[in-house]
């Protein structure tokens, strides 16, 4: 499987997580640095960041990962 293919199943799978919580979100492209994948989580108008604060640890087993984390993003939305 290609890396392309793979960061785009993650995409879903966040994407997945945060509408089963009722958060219309979209992950919006992304970054790749040495040892992580960084992905752009669009919020929907009037959102806050925080809200996913407490789904962070269901999209890291969702993804099959050890930790996830957020961070501000430059516009609105959020790095997971």
């Amino acid at each position: 499987m290609a890396l392309r293919d793979i960061l785009d199943k993650q995409a879903t799978t966040i994407e997945y997580v945060l509408h089963t919580h009722g958060l219309r979100a979209s992950v919006d492209g992304g970054r790749l640095s040495p040892r992580l994948a960084h992905f752009h989580v669009v919020l929907p108008q009037g959102v806050r960041p925080t809200v996913m604060s407490p789904l962070v640890d269901e999209i890291a087993e969702a993804l099959g990962v050890v930790s996830c984390r957020l961070a501000p993003g430059d516009d609105p939305g959020v790095y997971l």
